[in-house]
């Protein structure tokens, strides 16, 4: 398979993610449930625990491996070597991540959430600059921002 139908399968997969977690996270709002129950369903622990973290961590998902489309494969090779284990460790920091603080200094799953995504977008940008540095300095053209 090419790294661009892995790419677009990741795409997919990342605004999947972001619509149910959007859905998991607002359930009163998109008409799913009703505002006065108590059902755990529709109520906070689903939202808190399942939603918030799907719609903050998918988003910078999307928005790399949109950006990664449309770059030459050695880019992707590139990030497919940080991708691989950043993102099951974030992951599981995530889920271990408690919903809620106890005080000013300790990281619900929130913040945890955030943090990780940051990070993640933060590396990914450099290492795409590194490779267009390091191709750069070999005499390689800039990569051609192009579809297929």
């Amino acid at each position: 398979m090419s790294y661009k139908k892995i790419l677009n399968l990741f795409i997919v997969l990342s605004v999947i993610a972001i619509v149910s977690g959007y859905i998991l996270f607002y359930p009163e709002q998109l008409g799913i449930c009703m505002r006065d129950t108590d059902d755990d369903i529709c109520g906070a622990p689903l939202a808190r625990n399942i939603g918030e973290p799907l719609v903050l961590g998918a988003i910078p998902l999307s928005l790399v491996f949109l950006l990664l489309r449309f770059l030459p494969p050695q880019y992707f090779s590139a990030w497919l070597k940080f991708g691989t284990w950043y993102i099951p460790l974030a992951t599981a920091a995530i889920i271990w991540a408690p919903v809620s603080g106890g005080d000013l200094f300790s990281f619900d799953k929130e913040s945890v959430t955030w943090f990780f995504s940051g990070l993640y977008v933060i590396v990914c940008v450099v290492i795409i600059l590194i490779k267009f540095v390091a191709g750069r300095m070999r005499g390689l053209p800039p990569p051609l921002i192009k579809g297929d």
